[in-house]
């Protein structure tokens, strides 16, 4: 009888690669996944045969959905955005500890993310950074792509609260307020992350905004191509004269075939130096409570000014680089994660009828896979078991 694996993804661009990375060793494992969209997958939580869901995160919002999970199912949880933050504050802000207790299994990226939340479950790193480490080739065909109108500048844009698809900066913080848990903080300190968070952002904005106009004029030939966070307001950028927009795409080949990527104390910066590519983070308050937030604000490729920005992109341009360091991690991620997974696993029934749910504009613009494309990353990571579609964007893999 069939054992069964519910991996949820949100963001095809961001979670997708590192969802068929764990199905890979899970189907090594025997084990059935069920992988794409999450919004059927939780619309069928209560029908789908017994199995184990996986949750990316674990906030106020999904623990709701863990709730429901854990009434059929066996759960493991996880933060992927603990990845780019080294704050103990937010690292707890940003997870419900009823979200901990409801699982089954809580999954730490690190020993600061386990002794942050008082933890006492297992570390397995990250997938993301797997994918970074041992498998690039997965992204030669995109990054060939990215490259083939020219060399560029690549800025990575992320500001989700004021350049919002939610409106106003106060929307943001309202949502904010209602998936975070902020229980372990005085009202006086929550307002005061709240303002950081809005003056950091609107700061950050306004001086790259600053070095893509001067840039401009100062490319020496090379396109700029600007990434927006999928939480941005994309059309933004599109205004803007000479810039490319590549809205809603994974964000690696872009790093991966860029000359120089600028950012915000973003996760991209991040990602790129376990890339080995170099990245200039434009940080003009690195000691506000929100900049002190993330792991880049510690970075030594750093630009607190316009005056600086200029003097460091010139001075790359003219071939003065630096190899970027690469912070420790934790190796086969996917592979632990896989093993917890599977440890939970129980034989079910098969899984013969699927209730199919319309996927709504907002979530199809997040995550719609087509199954030749999914077919085709399924090839690329090598796993070789032919998907049966259950819904839209959203795939059935068993073993061989």
């Amino acid at each position: 009888m069939p054992r069964y694996a519910y991996l949820t993804c949100e963001l095809k661009s961001r979670d997708l690669d590192s969802r068929l990375l764990i199905a890979r060793h899970l189907l090594q494992k025997g084990i059935s996944v069920v992988v794409g969209q999450q919004w059927s997958m939780v619309e069928n939580i209560e029908t789908s045969p017994s199995g184990v869901f996986l949750f990316k995160t674990a906030n106020k919002i999904q623990t709701v959905n863990i709730e429901r999970a854990k009434r059929r199912h066996r759960v493991v949880a996880m933060d992927e955005e603990a990845l780019a933050i080294c704050d103990p504050m937010h690292l707890r802000m940003i997870v419900d500890p009823n979200a901990i207790s409801l699982a089954d299994l809580f999954l730490y990226h690190s020993a600061e993310h386990r002794s942050a939340l008082a933890g006492d479950g297992p570390i397995v790193g990250s997938p993301r950074l797997d994918l970074l480490q041992s498998e690039r080739a997965l992204f030669d065909a995109e990054t060939a792509k990215c490259k083939s109108a020219g060399p560029y500048i690549l800025l990575n844009t992320n500001f989700a609260l004021v350049n919002s698809v939610w409106g106003a900066p106060q929307n943001v913080v309202k949502i904010a307020t209602q998936a975070w848990h902020l229980g372990h903080i005085s009202e006086s300190e929550a307002r005061e992350f709240f303002q950081s968070w809005i003056d950091t952002e609107s700061a950050n904005m306004k001086l790259l905004v600053e070095v893509l106009q001067w840039l401009s004029s100062h490319r020496q030939g090379r396109r700029i191509v600007v990434r927006p966070h999928p939480a941005e307001n994309a059309a933004a950028w599109s205004n803007v004269p000479g810039v490319e927009v590549v809205a809603g795409t994974n964000p690696i080949p872009w790093i991966l075939g860029a000359d120089l990527t600028l950012h915000c104390n973003s996760t991209t910066g991040l990602e790129a130096s376990y890339l080995g590519c170099h990245a200039l983070n434009v940080n003009p308050l690195p000691t506000s409570v929100f900049s002190n937030v993330y792991v880049t604000n510690a970075s030594p490729f750093q630009a607190h000014t316009l005056e600086e920005a200029q003097a460091a992109i010139t001075a790359f341009l003219a071939g003065e680089k630096q190899s970027p360091p690469v912070p420790a991690q934790v190796p086969r991620a996917a592979d632990l994660i896989a093993t917890h997974i599977a440890s939970l696993a129980r034989e079910e029934s098969e899984l013969r009828h699927w209730k199919k749910h319309p996927l709504g504009a907002a979530a199809a613009a997040k995550f719609t896979l087509f199954p030749d494309e999914f077919k085709a990353r399924l090839s690329a990571l090598g796993i070789t078991v032919k998907p049966r579609q259950l819904d839209a964007s959203l795939f059935l893999l068993s073993p061989a």
